[in-house]
This record gives C-alpha cells, structure tokens and sequence, in this order.
C-alpha cells in the first residue's frame, strides 16, 4: 500500500501568500522591460539572474496548472485584482469569491511554488543568483 505524503499545511499557505504577494506588487509597476534584440542593447548586468518578467511567467504557469478554466476568472478576481489593506481583508475576499475550495488552491500551489523554487522570493530565493567569473 503506497502511504500517502504528509503536507506542511502552515508552509504550503506561507509559500502561497508570499509569491502571490510579490506577484501583486509586480503589477503595480507598471511595465515589465525586456531586452529589445533588434538594436545592440546592453542587457542585464548579470543575465544568469532571473528577471520579473521570468518570475510573473513562472507563476502563471503554476496557476494555470492548478486552477481549472471554470476557477480562473474568480481567482485572479480574488488574489490578483484586489488591493487589500491587510491579509484578513484578502481572506475575507477570497472566501467570498471563491468559497471554500480557497483552501485547495492555496494548499496546492504553495506546494508548487516550493517545489519549483519560486519560495523564497527575496533573500536566498529566486532572485539569489551568484555570478561565476569565466574561466580563461
């Protein structure tokens, strides 16, 4: 009989509410640049670092592998498109848009976000990247 893997319930939701949050963040900016191949640009100071342009599609992957078509238009209403105060506020919304399967959605992709090292964003997360000298 094949056991069944526990869940870090606590982690998962941790995993969730950070990456979503960076993700919001990234919206308000406004524009997300990228290198324009047609001139002789410069490009990123290090480009083994990965950009916010990398990171936003990095996210929607695990949301679209997550969230089924029916589920999509409501949760980007709930965690993308509102501008909450606080977190309490967040939840509030999320459980009256989305209802209890809230819980299901966070729970499996914080799990993917761990799994594919989009948690921790900031720190030693995924914009932590060292920078190798070449070898000559």
């Amino acid at each position: 009989m094949k056991e069944k893997r526990k869940r870090n319930y606590a982690r998962n939701k941790k995993a969730f509410d950070s990456v979503m949050h960076y993700y919001r963040d990234l919206g308000k900016i406004g524009s997300i640049s990228a290198i324009n191949i047609a001139q002789s640009s410069k490009g990123s100071p290090n480009p083994a670092r990965p950009t916010p342009l990398d990171f936003r599609c990095d996210v929607e992957k695990v949301i679209k592998k997550i969230i089924p078509a029916a589920f999509l238009a409501r949760f980007f209403k709930a965690y993308i498109f509102l501008e909450a105060a606080d977190s309490i506020e967040q939840e509030k919304w999320a459980d009256k848009v989305l209802g209890g399967i809230r819980h299901s959605f966070e729970q499996r992709m914080g799990e993917q976000f761990i799994e594919r090292k989009l948690h921790p964003v900031q720190g030693r997360g995924y914009f932590h990247c060292i920078r190798k000298a070449r070898k000559k």
